[in-house]
């Protein structure tokens, strides 16, 4: 019996304004920014283009010294804040085996397939005891593809045996023939970047459960997708979890958004990275159809 999952991953990313510091205020006004200029226009723009101009500023632009950074004059003060969300799952026909680790440098059977800017999702064990690690190709030369960090729930330890390198893009993610005696995992990739201060929570929830018309899949119960059961789970890279189980187990994926992970803030971060892995199993009663439901991934910076 052939049982296909297909899950479907949309995006959504929330903004908010950043703080800024050494604003003129009281208990009746707040004067973020302040410019003594001639004119200018906030909003100039065209099909190419968007313009924020001011007309005679004075004493503008960026100062730095080893203790301080000044930013002066109106524009400089404005910039638009920023939280980006990119999603890639793990691509089966892209594929290639891995024969050593050094570093951030994976030295595979064949580059062919990868560039650079691609999402990788790196598998120690595949067939045994998997281990899963991700980063974004930075480098390729020859047969040593560089990323710019691999992030995982586990130790490496690359071999050479049963080691293998996918790409990561698209947005479906596909369980095709899945067996009664494994558990068929799936990788989904996630890179956030945000300019404020505090971090932020990236959550993951669902519409419904997997089902095929009056068909489901039981969402995994007991903390472990297992071989010869008909369930569906998922685990975070991210192993400091406060506020759900995706850290620890196998965990059901519900239509409330959960933690998958956490960033803590200090200052801007860009590119940071994690994953969930999605795990899928059946029985040998198990109906044959394709089961569809649709994932969130939600970006949220900590207010």
């Amino acid at each position: 019996m052939r049982v296909k999952f297909v899950g479907i991953i949309f995006i959504l990313g929330l903004s908010i304004s950043p703080s800024v510091y050494a604003e003129m205020s009281s208990t009746n006004f707040i004067i973020r920014t302040d410019s003594l200029s001639t004119g200018g226009d906030n909003t100039s723009s065209s099909a190419s283009y968007f313009l924020r101009d001011t007309i005679s500023g004075n004493a503008e632009g960026n100062s730095s010294s080893s203790s301080y950074s000044l930013r002066s004059g109106f524009r400089p003060m404005v910039f638009d804040p920023v939280v980006a969300l990119d999603v890639a799952v793990q691509e089966t026909d892209v594929s290639v085996s891995i024969s050593s680790l050094a570093g951030t440098d994976i030295t595979v059977s064949s580059a062919s397939g990868f560039s650079v800017g691609n999402f990788v999702v790196l598998i120690q064990n595949v067939s045994s005891t998997p281990v899963t690690a991700t980063g974004e190709i930075t480098a390729i030369a020859g047969s040593v593809i560089t990323v710019d960090q691999l992030v995982s729930n586990g130790s490496l330890s690359i071999d050479g045996v049963d080691d293998v390198l996918y790409r990561a893009a698209g947005t479906s993610v596909g369980f095709d023939g899945l067996l009664t005696d494994s558990v068929t995992r799936r990788t989904i990739v996630w890179n956030v970047s945000v300019d404020v201060r505090n971090g932020f929570v990236v959550y993951l929830a669902e519409d419904a459960n997997l089902s095929s018309g009056a068909f489901s899949i039981t969402d995994v119960a007991d903390g472990e997708v297992t071989a010869g059961s008909t369930e569906f789970g998922a685990r975070s890279s991210d192993t400091t979890l406060a506020s759900s189980t995706f850290d620890t187990q196998d965990a059901p994926i519900t239509t409330a958004l959960q933690q998958v992970a956490t960033v803590s803030g200090g200052s801007a971060t860009f590119n940071a990275k994690g994953y969930v892995e999605l795990k899928a199993a059946r029985d040998g009663t198990a109906q044959q159809g394709t089961y569809e439901n649709n994932l969130y991934l939600v970006a949220s910076p900590t207010y």
